[in-house]
Order: C-alpha cells, then sequence, then structure tokens
C-alpha cells in the first residue's frame, strides 16, 4: 500500500440505530470514489481500526457521536485532538473500546497518521434493532459530502505544493 494512499474507514453497528451511519457513508463512498481511495467498515475495534489504517497514510473515519449538539448534526475533528478519555466516541454507542482509544494507542506507538480527520455525525439512537433516527437519516448525504470535501481539499493541497 502507498504512503500517499487515503483511507476512509465507517464506523459502526448496522443493528443499532444511529450507530450504523459510518458503515452507511461508507457504503455510499465506495460507490462514488476513485479506486485510489480505499473504503473499509468496521465495527471499531482499535485493532481493527489500527490494522485498517496501516501508518503513514491519510485517513478519514466517520462514526457516530454525542458531543451535546443536535443530532444530525455533521463535525470535522482533527483525530490529533481527541484522546481516549474523550467520551465523544463512546457515549452510548456500541463501542467498549473504539476509535478515541485507537487514536491513543496509536498516537502512544508513533503510528497514528499524521493527516487523520474525523466525520462525527451527532446521534441519539442506539438500542438493538432500531433504525437511524430521522435527523441522522438526513444528514446522511451531508456526511457523505463532508467526507468527499476532506478528499477534494487534499487534492488541492497537493497541487498547490507542486505549483509552488
Amino acid at each position: 500500500m502507498s504512503k500517499k494512499t487515503t483511507v476512509v474507514i465507517g464506523i459502526g453497528n448496522a443493528d443499532r440505530g444511529d450507530d450504523a451511519i459510518g458503515l452507511l457513508v461508507a457504503r455510499r463512498l465506495r460507490e462514488r470514489l476513485h479506486p485510489d481511495v480505499l473504503v473499509h467498515e468496521s465495527t471499531g475495534d482499535p485493532a481493527d481500526l489500527m490494522a485498517r489504517w496501516g501508518s503513514g497514510l491519510r485517513v478519514i473515519a466517520v462514526d457516530a457521536i454525542i458531543i451535546g449538539s443536535e443530532v444530525g448534526t455533521i463535525h470535522v475533528i482533527d483525530a490529533c485532538e481527541i484522546n481516549s478519555s474523550s467520551a465523544m466516541f463512546r457515549s452510548q454507542s456500541t463501542h467498549a473500546f473504539g476509535l478515541a482509544e485507537a487514536v491513543a494507542l496509536a498516537r502512544a506507538l508513533g503510528t497514528l497518521p499524521s493527516e487523520f480527520a474525523i466525520v462525527g455525525i451527532e446521534a441519539q439512537s442506539f438500542g438493538v434493532g432500531d433504525e437511524l433516527s430521522p435527523p441522522v437519516a438526513s444528514a446522511l448525504a451531508g456526511a457523505v459530502q463532508a467526507v468527499e470535501r476532506l478528499l477534494v481539499s487534499e487534492q488541492d493541497s497537493k497541487q498547490e505544493k507542486i505549483h509552488a
């Protein structure tokens, strides 16, 4: 795998309501993105996440979060700014250990990718068998667009460096 490869990881559980949003974003992106962008789905297990992003890659992770904003709100977060005590990726999600712990572990091991964005969708419903709540379902297209904007900004950044 090339060091310049971008990896998009949709995180969640398809049977736990709003927790499925990361998986649904990944599925939509898989149909639309260039083959150089690797799109994966993950349950959020830290070892699985770290194996999927490798080292030296550009990573965009998509997950349900709870930070107290309006349900369906889309946040773009620099992963380098979160830590394992961050409740936003665990509060009522189905991940006992997940993205925040994977980021903290990779940071401690010196393997955290230098370009790592998280697209978090504010969620509310995590019950077994629940469907997406209406606000989260409405945020699906916007979350896909947020990832696509991050990918375009990467391309623009590379072109600026080439022309500089």
